[in-house]
Order: C-alpha cells, then structure tokens, then sequence
C-alpha cells in the first residue's frame, strides 16, 4: 500500500552562489517582473492534511519562502502540491495539487497566476505536454483499481479534451516521438508495468513488463531508462531493478537486477552517466554498463531523501527531515564535499529550473 506522499524530486542549479544558509525570507515584497524566469523553483508538498503546498524560489542572491503567495496575495496554492511542469511554448508553468484536485497556471516569467484547471481531475500526479496538449496522470479513487487515467487538456484554453484510461497507477509521464511514457508506480497499490501511448493512433497501449514499483524514467537519445524501487514491504521483499529500454525497436535491450535487500530511489542523468540514491548514498552508472556499481561515489546525512537530481556536475539531495517541518537541500561537488546548505518548506519534492 503507497502513501499519497510521493518520493519524488528532480533538478536543482549548480550554479548558485549563495553560501550555506537557513533563510526564512517570507517577505512581502513581490520579484520584479521577469525575475521568475531566472531563478531555481523548488516544490514543497507540504503536510496532506494541510493547504499549505508552496515554493522556494532561489537565485544567485536570494532566497524566498512561500512565493506563490507573495506574488499572489491572498491565494493559496493548496493541499499537497505534487509535481510542476513547464512550458516553454506557453512561457506558463503547470503546478499540479494532488490534494486539491487542481493545477495551478502562472506565467512562467513573473509567477502571476493565470488560470486554475479543476475539471476532470481526481487524484492528479505528474503532467507532459507535446505543442497542443497538456497530459496530466491521475489515479482515481484509490479504492478503485479500474478508474486511472490520463487527462488531456488543450494548452490554447485549458479545455478539457478527453481522457486515456490506464493501467492503476500512472505516475511519472513523458512525451517523446509522438508518444506519451507512462510508469505505473501503482498507485495505492504496486505496479510493474510502463506504457506506450500511441497519439498517433488513436491512443493505443502497449504495456512493457519492467520491474517493480517503477519510480522514475529518464530519456537518453532512442533509450529510455526506467528505475523499480522494488518491494521493500511485501513479504517476500523483491529489490530493485533498472531498465533500458530501446525506444526505436520497442524492445527492452537488457534488465539489471538489484541485490536482496536493495530498494534505489530517484534517478539523474547527467554527462553520459545515470545516478541513483540506494540507502542514502549516490551511485553512478554508464548509459551502456549491464552491471550495478559495487560501491557509491559518496554518502549522505540526510534524515529522509526525498529529492535527488545533478546538473552541471552539483548533486542535489532534498531531505523531508521529519516531514512536519521545513526542509533542507544539500548540495554537494561530486567528489561529496558538501558546499551549500539551503532551507525549503515543508517536504521538498521537487526543484525546477526555470531558465
């Protein structure tokens, strides 16, 4: 059985220079406008039972608390703020709320909101888009392991187009080569499975067998890496998997297995090379390697990692702490020297660069 709260978090900037911090700022004064647009935003999800969904917005010489409603006076953002998405052909950024029912638009350069999508959402995950529409994966009723699905909305108007039902539990999505790439983390249950939409043809499903509990995709050229957690809590436990899978033959090209006992979360790509979090530390694997790393590149402190991503050679891990209170992110040179230190709010699971 899942928790609502995800294990989820990709990228944060390597080239901040602010020092090691705990900066609180929840000041009042709004960002200039076009600000938002150079800046590293990070989601925190917030308590579930609570409204209290927000970012961190970061750069080279802030940081601020709480800014979506500082620059929205008097909105709330909601409860459990799961994933962002932007759009660089709309210059709007897509903030999906779990909790809520809701996807919250604000313009990508300011952070002014624009528009609430609150139709024809239930259980909302993670959203994609092509150059006409917004996917947006949903779980349903979590009582109900027939009623999952992907919603389409027409990016021009935010109207709602039609649904894709799914295999329980779509999680993460993607769009490449006319298709969209969904992993069935499972939802309140435990999926194995990704699935092959074919927007070209009438959404037709091919599903591909992968590992369980797949956790996070990532695309490198024609191939497609897909990382299972496992089953960490099933009697008997079954460990991890990682799979490459060859998007022009649609085959899977190999499977590499985990050992007993070993549950990876969170996967990056940067410079040729994928990197995964396995019992708090980091793990570095080439594109075409068929054998796991005997040992990490480097520990970590963190309490609880609940985000990872690397970007121009810094790694990134969020820790959720105790998961009531604020956040921290730690960033650290590959080599594991840690160089900064920066607080979030409350369960970080997510940092974006908004270029």
């Amino acid at each position: 059985m899942k928790k609502l709260i995800q294990y989820g978090l990709y990228a944060l900037i390597a080239g901040l220079t602010l020092q090691s911090c705990n900066s609180d700022d929840d000041s009042s004064e709004i960002t200039p406008p076009g600000e938002a647009s150079k800046s590293v935003l990070i989601l925190n999800e917030g308590d579930f039972s609570k409204n209290e969904g927000e970012i961190t917005f970061i750069t080279d010489t802030e940081i601020k608390q709480n800014f979506f409603r500082t620059v929205n006076p008097g909105k709330v953002l909601g409860k459990v703020a799961q994933s962002m998405f932007i759009s660089d052909k709309m210059k709007q950024i897509y903030i999906v709320v779990n909790g809520s029912n809701t996807i919250e638009i604000v313009d990508q350069s300011t952070f002014k909101s624009k528009a609430t999508i609150s139709t024809q959402l239930h259980n909302p995950r993670f959203a994609a888009a092509d150059e006409t529409y917004l996917y947006v994966t949903n779980w349903g009723d979590g009582s109900n392991k027939n009623d999952d699905y992907v919603a389409v909305y027409n990016l021009s108007n935010n109207a709602f187009v039609r649904k894709i039902a799914v295999t329980e539990g779509p999680e993460k999505i993607m769009y490449a080569n006319n298709e969209l790439i969904v992993a069935h983390k499972g939802g309140y249950g435990n999926g194995n499975t990704i699935s092959l939409i074919d927007l070209k043809n009438n959404d037709q499903i091919t599903p591909v067998l992968v590992g369980d509990v797949p956790t996070a995709i990532e695309k490198e050229g024609d191939y497609l890496f897909v990382l299972a957690q496992g089953l960490e809590y099933a009697q008997p436990t079954v460990p991890g998997k990682l799979t490459r899978f060859n998007l022009k033959t649609n085959k899977i090209d190999y499977n590499i297995s985990f050992k007993k006992g070993e549950f990876p979360s969170h996967l990056a790509k940067e410079n040729g090379q994928l990197y995964y979090i396995l019992n708090k530390a980091i793990y570095r694997i080439g594109l075409n390697d068929k054998t796991l790393p005997s040992k990490p590149l480097f520990g970590t402190t963190a309490q609880n990692v609940y985000g990872f991503s690397i970007k121009d050679d810094a790694v990134y891990v969020a820790d959720a702490l105790n998961f009531t209170g604020n956040g921290k992110l730690f960033k650290f040179t590959l080599n594991g020297t840690l160089s900064n230190t920066y607080t979030t709010g409350v369960m970080p699971n997510g940092i974006y660069f908004n270029d």
